[in-house]
């Protein structure tokens, strides 16, 4: 739907992979393309309801093909990852701490509804954490505020002061990855698309931004 987008998001998940691989040669990329992928999802998101999904006939639609789009290939994958723990579970909790057979019914539903994987000390499929973030944006998002432009920039005023709050530890919720300290940086992504036609970035104003996020990504320590 956005090629642009998705080369943005492809460049995201390089420096995640790249965070995680070889931290010392890009010490600020993880947290910063996690956020990067918050602000995406929820442009995505509101640009997926106006453009393919605008009436309230369509929600039952948008949830289909939510659900279409991440469940099946997750189930996939966390049954892969079941079987590499089944199968050398040392060598798995070697690799990462969360890398461990469920051993309870809270374990194995936080593994199934992705929701509670944020909170779980046991994830089969250790990066899919923000994906429980996210899931929450895309019902909140997705079936209300995306609909209207005031309800977009409703969440984005009630939330930037939560997360402001929460990074300054006033709040007892964690700001980093969780949706309520986070949850923003959703509302910014959706508020930038019913407004992308409005501001026009300048090309020096995008280089400089470029150069600013380059820098933090690769010099200052995570």
């Amino acid at each position: 739907m956005n090629p642009g987008l998705n080369l943005v998001r492809f460049f995201l998940a390089f420096n995640v992979v790249l965070f995680h691989l070889w931290n010392a040669a890009a010490p600020g990329a993880g947290p910063v393309a996690v956020l990067g992928f918050f602000f995406t999802s929820g442009f995505l998101i509101t640009q997926i309801v106006q453009e393919a999904y605008a009436g309230p006939a369509r929600t039952w639609a948008f949830l289909v093909n939510r659900t279409l789009r991440i469940y099946p290939q997750y189930l996939a994958a966390l049954g892969l990852g079941l079987f590499t723990i089944w199968l050398y579970p040392d060598v798995a909790y070697h690799i990462n701490t969360y890398l461990r057979w469920p051993g309870t019914a809270s374990e194995w539903r936080d593994q199934f509804d992705i929701f509670g994987l944020i909170d779980s000390s046991v994830r089969v499929l250790p990066a899919t954490w923000t994906l429980g973030t996210e899931l929450y944006f895309y019902l909140l998002i997705g079936l209300v505020t995306a609909r209207w432009k005031w309800a977009s920039v409703a969440l984005c005023v009630c939330s930037l002061p939560i997360g402001l709050l929460s990074a300054m530890e006033v709040l007892p919720f964690a700001f980093y990855g969780s949706p309520i300290g986070n949850g923003f940086v959703f509302a910014l992504g959706s508020v930038a698309y019913f407004y992308r036609s409005a501001v026009r970035i300048r090309l020096p104003v995008f280089l400089l931004a470029c150069a600013a996020y380059l820098l933090h990504v690769y010099l200052v320590p995570g």
